[in-house]
């Protein structure tokens, strides 16, 4: 049957047609939530560790001698505390020799390596720059939680996610960026690997 022209969302008030959009972003926002509660309770956060998952043929790291499976435990003499201090390190290295102590079934090895300078996405700002990158992709973990923290993980989590999104529509907006920048994974799998936004990628 016809719907009365009183039920339709036009026909609604300004706050109800405002109040209904939000509901279904909130909706969103707390499903996300929630899926993230289930999935750290189950298998735990996530974290990346500073051990070879994969190296790029001719890239720095391959041609010094980086393979499959090495675990990096020092840069330059100091020891490794988290993947994101060699990320960090190296991203500020473009052409400047580092020297990485790495173990390779279980015996230590000295590599050096000088990472090379590509424009490619800050793992944390999403934009654009000059950085080291050596083509080295970095293996994880999940680390398990007590249920209680899982919570504010979660949460964590999911503001994460918001602000990348809001992020990402900065990046376009100031840079000039057009839709086809909006591929998704499948679109961002068939550009070269330097070009991921992954903090998983050295």
């Amino acid at each position: 049957k016809p719907i009365p022209e009183e039920r339709w969302f036009e026909s609604k008030p300004l706050p109800a047609r405002l109040f209904i959009m939000l509901a279904g972003v909130t909706m969103n926002a707390l499903l996300a939530y929630l899926i993230y509660v289930g999935l750290i309770m189950r298998s735990g956060i996530p974290t990346l560790v500073p051990v070879a998952a994969a190296v790029t043929p001719g890239k720095p790291a391959a041609l010094a001698g980086v393979q499959t499976g090495d675990s990096i435990v020092a840069i330059n003499g100091v020891p490794l505390k988290s993947w994101e201090v060699l990320l960090d390190k190296i991203g500020a290295s473009a052409g400047v020799p580092i020297t990485l102590e790495v173990v390779r079934k279980g015996q230590p090895l000295t590599i050096r390596v000088t990472p090379a300078a590509e424009t490619a996405p800050d793992p944390r700002t999403g934009q654009k720059k000059q950085l080291g990158r050596i083509g080295m992709a970095a293996s994880a973990t999940f680390k398990p939680v007590p249920v209680t923290d899982a919570f504010g993980e979660a949460w964590r989590l999911t503001l994460d996610d918001s602000g990348k999104i809001f992020s990402t529509l900065k990046v376009l907006l100031s840079s000039g960026a057009g839709v086809s920048d909006l591929g998704g994974p499948i679109a961002r799998s068939e550009e070269h690997t330097s070009e991921l936004q992954s903090p998983m990628y050295l």
